[in-house]
């Protein structure tokens, strides 16, 4: 597994402070790893663009195509001001180099022209004052900074479509008298580009982004170019919340290190796939302790048989309670079986019409390992039977309030919510009343704190699967859009399950479980929406 981190900015400065690691040796190396991934991906000759905000992931940006300059076709657009002195720095090293800059970070006075523009006729464009627009003349050398005068970004989405007009029409031959409506240089760097580098915004980022921020994106994202996001793409914050919109990557680029934000359930279709940039020193080096963990295809230990001189009692039984939809049972029944637990039986007070592999069993009172909440429904479960017993407690358990004296006596429970379900368990709890999408915005925070308050194993589902306890959190980012299917948490309960009844401590048959699950369904990364349950519990016997 491989630690992640909520903030990296202490692991800059210790780098820093520690190993004489100053701001630009940190940028050159970012810049090095952009280079790197850029060059193995395109061919000499292509266009790259940079989105360039005023802070360090800009600067690293702007690096990146001082490096690029001469093989590729560099441009950077600037779209914020007060650029940091980092960024400055990088600003005229590039433009030394050849890069060609366009600044559209302040457009006040732009708007103000488009709005007296739209209500006059055709002609009335060529009345705009080209000293407003700076650095655009035959003249002037490529690289030169190319800037749209005013004090601030303020204006609409549609008025930044015609700042780009308006842009586009000054170009390199300062010529503002062509048709209104022809495309703009700004549209055309963004459309027409082979690469475009996010580095507009990093996680520090705290309100909404402007329309005209949005309007770029969503440029830049209908594109079809190779898009890469320096550290974590523009929009996202450090919570991994999407604010307003934001850069859909097919490829990031942490720096340092592994951020927390870039592992949100919201994050998870725009990051793509996730690198991580060395800075000058060993991963092992730049970073300190965690309580964040990223899980790998390694972390998962199977219950693979080395003895042979064994039997079906060396693999242990799990007990799967049965309620109103005995489906969701059995499916969980068959997954457990399916991971090797020796035995499996259903618990139902009615007969089952059962496949001839389950047992069934009016009751669970001699279980050791118990499955409980699949399918539940309005079967009523003595809670307190379950106290000496290690238990998956899924779905419906979730929703009674006498779970609270359950949790707080039995320190063998794994719990397996979903989003609604652990709502449900937090406001029983008393950590939180909140929705489901409030929840979503603070997964990782109510994860940890439920973990720090109960001594047992939480599995919070989603896009991204959490897994906590003891104030540690896990997280396993290769499930996929597939699992989405009813009786996929029931497979879940089940593996956990029958990992439990194999002696696996809870925390491991909970990683493993949950690992299993989702690599089975990676078998239907072409036809996700093909995949069943019974599809997930077949592909776990090939993993």
């Amino acid at each position: 597994m491989k630690k992640i981190f909520f903030s990296t900015a202490e692991l800059d400065a210790r780098a820093s402070a520690k190993f004489g690691l100053g701001e630009q040796i940190l940028m050159e190396n970012a810049a090095c790893k952009i280079e790197g991934e850029i060059r193995k991906r395109l061919k000499k000759g292509s266009r790259i663009l940079a989105l360039c905000g005023g802070g360090n992931n800009g600067a690293d940006a702007m690096a990146a195509l001082r490096k690029l300059s001469g093989d590729f076709s560099c441009t950077a657009l600037c779209v914020l001001e007060n650029r940091s002195a980092a960024g400055k720095f990088q600003a005229d090293a590039a433009r030394a180099a050849g890069v060609k800059l366009i600044d559209i970070s302040s457009v006040k006075d732009a708007c103000e022209h488009v709005e007296e523009a739209s209500s006059k006729d055709a002609c009335a464009h060529e009345s705009v004052d080209g000293s407003s627009l700076k650095g655009t003349g035959a003249s002037e050398p490529r690289g030169e900074l190319e800037s749209l005068s005013g004090a601030d970004i303020s204006c609409d989405g549609d008025k930044l479509s015609a700042k780009f007009e308006i842009a586009g029409r000054s170009g390199e031959h300062g010529n503002l008298g062509n048709e209104y409506g022809e495309p703009s240089i700004l549209h055309d760097e963004i459309i027409n580009a082979d690469c475009i580098i996010d580095g507009i915004f990093g996680s520090g980022l705290n309100k909404a982004l402007s329309s005209e921020i949005c309007e770029i994106l969503s440029l830049a994202n209908s594109s079809k170019s190779l898009k890469i996001a320096v550290d974590i793409p523009s929009g996202i914050d450090k919570f991994g919340r999407i604010l307003g919109g934001a850069f859909c990557a097919d490829l990031t680029i942490a720096m340092g290190a592994l951020k927390l934000a870039l592992f949100s359930d919201g994050a998870k279709d725009y990051v793509g796939q996730i690198k991580v940039a060395n800075l000058g020193i060993s991963r092992s080096n730049f970073e300190g302790r965690s309580e964040y963990f990223l899980l790998q295809k390694s972390d998962l230990k199977l219950p693979l048989r080395r003895k042979q001189n064994t039997n079906k009692g060396d693999f242990g039984h799990t007990y799967v309670v049965s309620g109103q939809m005995s489906g969701a049972a059995q499916m969980a029944a068959l997954a457990a079986h399916a991971i090797g637990s020796g035995l499996v039986s259903v618990v139902s007070e009615g007969p089952l019409n059962l496949s001839p592999i389950l047992m069934q069993k009016s009751s669970f009172d001699a279980a050791r390992v118990v499955v409980c909440g699949c399918g539940l429904g309005e079967r009523k479960i003595d809670l307190a039977a379950l106290r000496d017993k290690s238990c998956v407690i899924d779905a419906d358990l979730c929703y009674e309030s006498e779970i609270l004296s359950l949790l707080n006596a039995n320190s063998n429970l794994i719990l397996t919510p979903h989003p609604k379900e652990f709502c449900s368990l937090l406001k029983i709890a008393g950590i939180a009343d909140l929705s489901v999408s409030e929840l979503q915005g603070r997964r990782f925070e109510l994860a940890r704190a439920w973990s720090e308050k109960f001594s047992g194993v939480l599995v919070l589902k989603g896009a991204n699967t959490l897994i906590a306890q003891a104030g540690i959190t896990y997280v396993c980012d290769k499930g996929s859009a597939a699992l989405a299917k009813g009786g996929s948490g029931d497979v879940l309960a089940g593996l956990i399950g029958g990992l439990l009844a194999q002696s696996y401590s809870p925390l491991q048959a909970s990683i493993c479980g949950v690992l299993a699950h989702a690599l089975a369904a990676r078998a239907f990364a072409k036809n996700s929406y093909a995949l069943n349950p019974l599809d997930l519990i077949e592909e776990v016997k090939w993993l």
